[in-house]
């Protein structure tokens, strides 16, 4: 029940983050589209690799945990082979090389 509750609350921050940034798209003036999704992003690359990886983090849990509420349990073990703790751990690692390097500069 606990896990239901962060789960949602969670979901509910990412989508209000996503939404944030197709807000920020679509009110842009720029004419080029690079330059209204680096409006949309403050021009920041940190800003734009944590919702992404919000956005990845979600949808592994959406996929994972929210087929059984959705009623398709056999989701969740076709796509378990592909959530080993090896696969986990390289994801993690690419999330914390992206950010470390996307703190080391911003877009212009």
């Amino acid at each position: 029940m606990i896990a239901s509750i962060i789960m949602l609350v969670v979901a509910a921050v990412v989508v209000w983050h996503l939404a944030e940034t197709v807000i920020a798209f679509n009110s842009s003036t720029a004419l080029t589209r690079n330059d209204r999704l680096k409006e949309a992003f403050r021009h920041s690359l940190t800003i734009f690799w944590a919702r992404f990886t919000a956005f990845t983090t979600l949808a592994i849990a959406v996929v994972a945990e929210g087929s059984n509420y959705l009623g398709v349990p056999g989701l969740k073990e076709t796509i378990e082979p592909y959530m080993t703790p090896q696969l986990m751990l390289i994801y993690t690692l690419v999330v914390i090389i992206g950010a470390e390097a996307s703190r080391r500069r911003t877009l212009e």
